[in-house]
């Protein structure tokens, strides 16, 4: 089975595009990395198998490498030493969502 590999142009994430960067961002993952972020894929107990542990953690890994690298800079600060993209999108949320006022 061949891997297809598509390059992507994600606008970087700065202090004034979280509306933009979002979708774009949930667009280049949503291809096999969004079950990821959005945390709908986990990693079982009983899915001891070390080829979907092994398949499992690289497409984390490619989820917050995305992530990041999508994100200009100056703002990685905000982020401390991400390890999780899970965590890493809750935060950037967080940071950059406006509130809808009720």
């Amino acid at each position: 089975m061949a891997t297809e590999t598509k390059r992507v142009r994600i606008v970087p994430l700065n202090s004034r595009n979280y509306a933009t960067w979002n979708l774009q961002c949930r667009m280049a993952l949503i291809k096999g990395l969004w079950t990821i972020v959005y945390a709908t894929k986990v990693l079982l107990e009983d899915e001891a198998n070390e080829a979907v542990v092994t398949q499992y953690i690289a497409r984390k890994d490619g989820a917050l490498a995305t992530i990041l690298l999508s994100i200009d800079p100056s703002l990685l600060y905000l982020l401390g030493e991400p390890k999780d993209a899970v965590e890493v999108w809750k935060q950037l949320e967080s940071q950059f969502q406006k509130k809808k006022l009720e």
